[in-house]
């Protein structure tokens, strides 16, 4: 039987080699017909480097700890200096053979895209991590303007922080920097203009968990600053989806429409303890296939396009089927959400997902023109195994571990 593993790695000054030995090629000087003549040496030239490549050149085991920093001003001529324009472009030099721990730091904002992780098999040290530098928790929030609010015609009462203190992670968020240059990555406009975040009453508190907040900036009037000590935490409402007013809220059946929440539950009060989570990049879908320890840290994905706040409804669309995708591999999630997909949050085929930290999965169901279609699963297991975190420390309590607004939180067979 499987058990829980955690692994991490801070990275080093190595880089991946993009410089390989050339191979002789005729010229005009040397060969009456050197342009076709030279064809299929490119074509040896392109296999030799990808086998290279592939195989860790010059030799897998001679790198301590590599770092490749993404980040969208990076240029092609910088990839020799462990500089990519995306997450893919890194990706795609690891060796599928790795035996040597690499950090992949994620140093940009906003969409970052697709990811695919093929083949990837870590031996002895060997580790790829994928880290989201603009990403961050608080595990010791404060409600600071609580209240409740009405979504959309039903009138389904729904609480809300409005904002919470979180005076650890934004200080933290703004002195963020890459571990390749020292480079502080924070940036208050792409923050507010991207930022994803979720809180809800910390678990530990002994307090009613109520509702998950979401809040998909840019929001009206706010700015996401490392210097305030407060985070903007509102409840996700028609501004984002029309169909807010189809969330469950059970109601007696005796006509009156009188709600079975609203006399008992609780309102939230000013000081409650409270967890947040803040990502300021996210990828539409990620996909693992016949991989072994890959990990994924402060990583959200957020399946849907039109996300950005208009003032009234609009035309959010929830278009990937799935936000991770896990087949055959075993690989760890740390700080990891996923939101807005069609049909599941996180599948998993003959694999094993070890969960470290927070895991939040919200609203997974089919949404076109305002419409909302079947609800979801969270989380789908086949021949698969779930581990979570059983390290002891003093803050495990405080983790987010959601699974909302789907049809079916975990389903395993």
């Amino acid at each position: 039987m499987d058990s829980y593993k955690y692994y991490d790695t801070t990275g080093g000054p190595d880089v991946l080699t993009d410089v390989f030995p050339s191979i002789h090629k005729f010229d005009a000087s040397s060969f009456y017909n050197w342009e076709q003549d030279n064809l299929p040496l490119h074509d040896l030239e392109d296999r030799t480097k990808h086998l290279y490549q592939m195989a860790g050149y010059p030799a897998s085991g001679s790198l301590p700890q590599v770092t490749l920093t993404v980040s969208s001003t990076a240029s092609p001529s910088m990839t020799s200096a462990g500089y990519y324009p995306t997450a893919q472009d890194a990706i795609d030099v690891i060796p599928r053979r790795l035996k040597f721990p690499v950090l992949i730091e994620l140093a940009d904002y906003g969409d970052l895209g697709e990811l695919d992780i093929t083949n990837i098999q870590c031996e002895g040290s060997g580790i790829l991590q994928i880290e989201n530098l603009n990403a961050g928790q608080e595990l010791y929030g404060a409600a600071a303007s609580p209240s409740l609010f009405e979504v959309g015609p039903e009138g389904a009462l729904t609480s809300t922080y409005g904002k919470n203190t979180c005076s650890n992670m934004l200080p933290a968020l703004a002195a963020a920097t890459t571990q390749r240059d020292s480079i502080n990555v924070w940036d208050s406009t792409e923050w507010t203009d991207n930022a994803r975040t979720f809180s809800q009453t910390r678990p530990d508190s002994q307090n009613e968990a109520k509702n998950l907040n979401i809040s998909v900036f840019p929001e009206p009037g706010w700015i996401f600053s490392g210097v305030s000590n407060t985070v903007r935490t509102t409840g996700y409402d028609v501004s984002y989806d029309a169909t807010v007013s189809a969330d469950p809220y059970p109601r007696l059946l005796d006509g009156s429409g009188t709600s079975l929440i609203e006399p008992v539950r609780r309102e939230p009060a000013t000081g409650e303890d409270t967890t947040t989570l803040s990502y300021g990049s996210y990828f539409s879908h990620i996909k693992i296939h016949n991989c072994n320890k890959v990990k994924l840290k402060n990583i959200l994905v957020d399946s849907a396009s039109g996300a950005d706040y208009l003032g009234g409804p609009h035309h959010t669309h929830h278009y990937c089927d799935t936000g991770l995708e896990v087949y055959n591999s075993d690989i760890l999630i740390e700080n990891f959400g996923v939101m807005r997909s069609v049909e599941t949050g996180i599948k998993a085929v003959d694999s094993t997902l070890n969960v470290a930290d927070s895991l939040v999965i919200a609203r997974i169901y089919a949404l076109e023109n305002q419409t909302r279609g079947d609800l979801g699963i969270g989380i789908n297991l086949k021949n698969s195994n779930l581990l979570w975190d059983n390290i002891p420390d003093n803050d495990s309590g405080r983790h987010l571990r959601v699974i909302t607004k789907c049809g079916t939180g975990i389903k395993a067979i």
